[in-house]
């Protein structure tokens, strides 16, 4: 079970923006261990435990233990290896080795089953990538890939919309992309077969928890019938414009700078008079469900540094003693620094 506590906490880390040298360290012997991890006889649930947290908290509460279906044992080798090859690209994308990055993240789309919670996940961060090295329309299409038959996002969504509006000047034209037709569908039914055989009754919860959406059984179809065909028409597309462009690291650094890689946010709690209020805890939760905390200076000050355009974030201050206005703030699809997130707190 090793590798799958070195994946983990590299998943962590990464999640929060920090030790991307023991990230690597991790996932490199995580990549080691990766044969002998597939033999544990809990390999359904060790490969899929962030997807099966909630599913198992909720069963969990209510008395039970959920009864989770054996997932076919080289689905769950692709996922953990595409994982991996998903963490490495991420931790070299936050040290700047974009190159690196591109190609490892590449790698994790490939080896990922189309239409799991992985893929869409390393297709987002190649997005994020794409973007950051100013590949814009790139940028938009992994997006739009990550996005479509997933759960509703509206953190991400927002992120598409922004960027769709930068290069066509209008949202004209998105819905359409985001839903794309099912013309290609009966292309799709042999990657259907690999990826998620949804008229199996035995194999489909292992399937469905495999491709996130559990709780829609009857949307699951369509997606990953979608999915699958938008992996094998588009991106070989992807991979032959890439390496067209043969662009250096150095000019993948120049192109970089423009945008940022961190961003802070910082704000003040004051009282009604305006003045600062120290020793405010102030709590950051990002949709992933990880927190980060601050307290405010003598002069009421705070401040986080967190990663842009990921993820939306949710600020809440806490007091003994102390009530605030707004209760909480939420700010999402982050790409510059957020100044003046204020609270203003007062005694009840």
């Amino acid at each position: 079970m090793r590798a799958f506590r070195q994946v983990y906490a590299a998943s962590r880390l990464l999640r929060n923006n920090i030790g991307i040298p023991a990230t690597l360290e991790l996932v490199a012997a995580a990549r080691k261990a990766s044969d002998d991890a597939l033999n544990t006889p809990v390999l359904t649930m060790a490969v899929q435990a962030d997807e099966f947290r909630i599913l198992r908290a909720r069963a969990i509460a209510g008395g039970n233990v959920p009864d989770v279906a054996d997932a076919p044992r080289d689905v769950l080798a692709s996922i953990l290896k595409g994982r991996i090859e998903d963490l490495e690209g991420w931790a070299l994308f936050n040290q700047e080795k974009y190159t690196d990055a591109i190609e490892h993240l590449k790698k994790a789309a490939d080896i990922l089953p189309a239409g799991t919670p992985a893929w869409r996940s390393a297709l987002w961060h190649l997005g994020a990538v794409s973007e950051q090295t100013g590949q814009k329309e790139q940028a938009l299409d992994y997006y739009i890939r990550s996005y479509q038959g997933g759960e509703e996002d509206t953190v991400r969504r927002s992120v598409i919309e922004q960027l769709y509006r930068k290069i066509n000047g209008s949202l004209d034209g998105l819905e359409a992309r985001l839903n794309a037709p099912v013309a290609e569908a009966p292309k799709a039914e042999p990657a259907k077969t690999d990826t998620a055989p949804a008229d199996a009754p035995k194999t489909e919860p292992a399937k469905t928890e495999t491709d996130r959406p559990k709780p829609e059984p009857e949307a699951s179809p369509k997606p990953e019938t979608t999915k699958p065909e938008t992996t094998e028409t588009s991106q070989p597309a992807q991979e032959t414009s890439q390496p067209a462009k043969e662009v250096s690291e150095e000019e993948l650094r120049t192109a970089a700078s423009r945008l940022r890689s961190t961003i802070k946010i910082t704000g003040r709690i004051v009282d009604a008079n305006k003045t600062g209020i120290g020793n405010v805890t102030v709590v950051l939760i990002s949709p992933s469900g990880s927190v980060l905390a601050a307290t405010t200076n003598n002069e009421g000050n705070y401040s986080f540094t967190v990663a842009p355009s990921q993820k939306g974030y949710r600020l809440v201050p806490s007091k003994d003693g102390y009530s605030f206005t707004p209760v909480d703030r939420n700010l999402a699809a982050l790409i510059d620094d957020q100044g003046d997130v204020n609270f203003v707190a007062s005694k009840p």
